[in-house]
């Protein structure tokens, strides 16, 4: 049985659908797709639908492919499955010293199919192991572009086996200090003599979110917190890892928004009631250091609002890590009415 969320705001409407059927998440026919191979298992996962049908395609490929084979493997799934559900295939090369540009890329293909098609363009977007980098960016310029109609996001919810594990988070997903860089389209406006605000979305890396707010120093921080969780332990090790932030920085229970992981509509319904009214009062900041579900609400509600900035924190480097998926499933189908064929 699937699971239906809507929301809408101005001419976006939102569907956050949840389910275990590849085909009820992917379905649809697009002008335009992104995938993004990886180690993660998880990008595999679109090639077993039956319902879905791109007429071009643009890998996104990593420079970072780990040390052993789980890249090439997964990433010869990919190719192997693009062959029957795409028409066309092109490749743009990512790293963590080119991410703008790949971003410019990602844009330009955008604006290159919405020209061949005479109309805004259908986009399938595989965000199971894309960067929250490339997910904000390209869905904030395209959508202030008018050149895109519907976005469906596919996300695969995954078993983080090293997360699962009582080591250091330090050797889950990213090694290094992270640099905080703002999301294009989301740069946001700041105003003088305003307050300064962080909401961060807050995930496993509780130590580095933790330096990421001191170093930025706000005048005031919340937190939006993965509540219900993908799973109950990873709820409880998500508050474990930031209990010093909370600790240190989170003055009141009103200054915690608790969401369900990977429910967007939920995670966009609960920012807007908690920020309504704030960008008179503060500048606001959104820092996404938690889910990816979470970090695409962070993204909408900044777009809604115009105002807050939306910071994105590169790693030094990503840590290869055995990831796989549960089984369930979510679609995330954002529409913009204003641009739709009459």
């Amino acid at each position: 049985m699937n699971r239906v969320d809507s929301l809408d705001f101005g001419t976006i409407s939102i569907n956050s659908v949840a389910t275990e059927s590849v085909d009820a998440a992917t379905e649809g026919d697009f002008d335009l797709g992104f995938v993004f191979p990886s180690w993660d298992t998880r990008c595999t996962s679109f090639t077993e639908s039956k319902s879905l049908c791109i007429d071009s395609v643009v890998e996104i490929t990593y420079e970072n492919q780990g040390a052993g084979n789980r890249f090439a493997k997964n990433r010869q799934i990919v190719i192997d499955g693009l062959n029957s559900l795409a028409s066309k295939v092109s490749k743009i090369d990512a790293s963590l010293e080119n991410m703008q540009l790949c971003a410019r890329r990602m844009f330009n293909a955008i604006e290159e199919a919405a020209n061949a098609k005479e109309r805004p363009v259908k986009v399938f977007f595989d965000m199971s192991t894309a960067s929250r980098y490339y997910i904000l960016s390209t869905l904030a310029v395209a959508l202030r572009s008018g050149l895109v109609s519907d976005f469906v996001f596919f996300y695969p919810e995954g078993e983080y086996l090293a997360a699962a594990s009582e080591q250091s988070e330090r050797g889950i997903f990213s090694g290094g200090k992270w640099e905080t860089v703002a999301v294009p389209g989301l740069n946001g406006q700041f105003f003088a003599g305003k307050p300064y605000s962080l909401l961060v979305s807050i995930g496993f890396e509780g130590a580095k979110t933790l330096r990421v707010v001191n170093k930025l120093e706000p005048s005031q921080v919340s937190v939006l917190i993965p509540s219900p969780g993908f799973s109950e332990e990873y709820a409880r090790k998500t508050i474990e890892q930031n209990q010093r932030l909370i600790d240190d920085f989170v003055r009141t229970a009103d200054d915690t928004v608790c969401a369900e992981a990977g429910n967007l509509v939920d995670a966009l319904r609960k920012l807007q009631a908690f920020s309504q009214g704030l960008t008179e009062q503060q500048n606001l900041v959104f820092v996404c250091c938690g889910t990816k579900p979470h970090s695409l609400a962070l993204g909408l509600r900044a777009y809604e609002l115009q105002t807050p900035l939306v910071y994105y924190n590169k790693p030094s480097r990503h840590i290869e890590n055995a990831t796989v998926a549960t089984g369930k499933y979510w679609r995330y189908h954002i529409r913009d009415l204003s641009v739709l064929e009459v």
